[in-house]
């Protein structure tokens, strides 16, 4: 019978069955093994609740954000956004973020050395990673993480407002009324969902400065995102750790996903056919 907690896990016949047949293969040996691993992580991660300060973790990451967005976007629209590369966006489901495991897991993050140390075992986290979770291209064009755009640039001049800021909610608005999906509305998708999910300030403000990532609206599915998306999250985690921040920028939606992926998705599963 399925417990309280799992009724929000959503798995068909067919999966049930692959995963069922997987348990089945193991030798009593390498169950009792993963069981007992299983029965620590929670162990574990439960104490290492109590012992993280009750600090709520500010972030402007919001894939529930995102998702309203594209949930009312025109064909056209989608069809802009494949042909630049993030068509992936478009299967996003996640609409939340858990900030007491995100703080957790940011807790046990080395940005020097980009591992995630959990249960004594060390994963590094790398743009591929980013690429199989997230579905960004993890090759092409190296992007740079600073190059400012004053006021009088082009660019700034026709996106940004009157103070020459990038709200996110003048985007949102610009995004839905442009049906056409031409490439103002390719420009402006991307610096959204920087701004909203990938590469989130502190701020309701996209950060000035990703208005060159789109100066060639033909060079943006040719660039490496992933590898862009994991080295502003590890600067953003790296800062939150020395100035002792309340809030961190970058996807914590990658970070977390990266723990149910590598980490949790056994143990969500596993106890449903034990």
């Amino acid at each position: 019978m399925m417990k309280e907690k799992d009724k929000g896990v959503k798995i068909n016949d067919d999966l049930r069955k692959k995963l069922g047949k997987k348990w089945n293969a193991l030798s009593k040996v390498e169950k009792e093994n993963f069981m007992a691993k299983s029965k620590e992580s929670s162990k574990q991660y439960s104490l290492q609740k109590g012992v993280v300060p009750k600090l709520y973790l500010q972030t402007q990451c919001s894939p529930e954000r995102v998702i309203r967005v594209i949930e009312k976007l025109e064909p056209k629209q989608k069809a802009a956004i494949e042909d630049i590369g993030f068509g992936s966006l478009l299967q996003l489901r996640c609409r939340k973020i858990d900030h007491g495991l995100c703080l957790w897991l940011i807790n046990s993050f080395n940005p020097n050395t980009y591992m995630l140390q959990l249960y004594n075992t060390c994963i590094k986290l790398s743009p591929i990673d980013v690429e199989f979770i997230m579905g960004l291209r993890a090759r092409g064009f190296k992007i740079g993480m600073n190059k400012d755009v004053g006021h009088k640039n082009d660019l700034c001049k026709k996106y940004c407002d009157k103070k020459g800021r990038l709200p996110l909610v003048m985007l949102e608005n610009q995004i839905r009324e442009d049906k056409e999906g031409g490439n103002d509305f390719k420009v402006r998708f991307v610096l959204f969902v920087l701004g909203a999910l990938l590469c989130p300030t502190m701020k309701l403000f996209v950060n000035r400065s990703f208005l060159h990532l789109v100066e060639d609206i033909n060079s943006i599915k040719k660039m490496n995102w992933a590898e862009f998306v994991l080295s502003y999250l590890v600067h953003g985690i790296e800062e939150f750790k020395k100035k002792q921040q309340s809030g961190v920028c970058g996807c914590l939606l990658f970070l977390m996903l990266f723990y149910h992926e590598h980490i949790s998705v056994e143990e969500k599963f596993l106890p449903l056919y034990t």
